[in-house]
């Protein structure tokens, strides 16, 4: 899962969800945990054009992403004097 690599999300609990979901569906769950990785990846997917999502999808996380967005403009017109 691509949860594996962000730092951003809880690893001890997609670990546990991963492994519940692979016993529900009769899989193994392969553990690894790629966070190490996530600053390569952020630069390779924006290399190749991909869309990188900056919130997890659901509303409250996609007002907050904007909110976020906007405080650090704000603060960048600050520094520029505008």
């Amino acid at each position: 899962t691509t949860l594996t690599v962000s730092p951003y999300q809880d690893p001890k609990g997609v670990r546990e969800a991963g492994m519940r979901a692979a016993v529900g569906a009769g899989i193994v769950y392969l553990d690894h945990d790629f966070r190490e990785l996530y600053p390569r990846a952020t630069v390779r997917s924006r290399e190749a054009g991909m869309y990188r999502q900056n919130y997890c999808g659901c509303l409250f996380s996609k007002v907050e992403a904007e909110a976020q967005r906007l405080a650090r403009r704000d603060v960048h017109k600050a520094k520029r004097g505008q």
